[in-house]
């Protein structure tokens, strides 16, 4: 996977560009447990981070992680994007094995 974001970074420059000009590459990891067991959250954002003088990298490399065992941790802003709703809407879809009815769609 790794492989492969280093090389959507590569072909969207070209000889020359600045890295600056680069299009965005963000990773959507959607998990089941939280990655910090002591600090659970909903949703993350993750850049790349000098952790010698803490400054960040730059914005455009991106990991977000999303947590379906903490729906209840959603801020409002996660709630205006309508994050809590995919959530919910992936874990009925998984419990369905994989089959999603209407029916379920609009209970949520």
């Amino acid at each position: 996977m790794q492989f492969i974001k280093l090389n959507f970074i590569s072909y969207n420059l070209q000889k020359g560009d600045q890295y600056i000009d680069t299009k965005p590459a963000i990773h959507i990891g959607i998990l089941n447990f939280p990655p910090f067991e002591e600090q659970p959250i909903f949703y993350s954002r993750n850049l790349l981070m000098d952790v010698v003088q803490h400054r960040i990298y730059s914005s455009k490399f991106a990991v977000n992680v999303l947590d379906l065992s903490h729906i209840e941790l959603a801020t409002r802003e996660d709630k205006n994007w309508n994050l809590d709703f995919w959530a919910r809407l992936k874990i009925i879809y998984k419990r369905q094995g994989g089959i999603l009815c209407r029916e379920r769609y609009v209970t949520l």
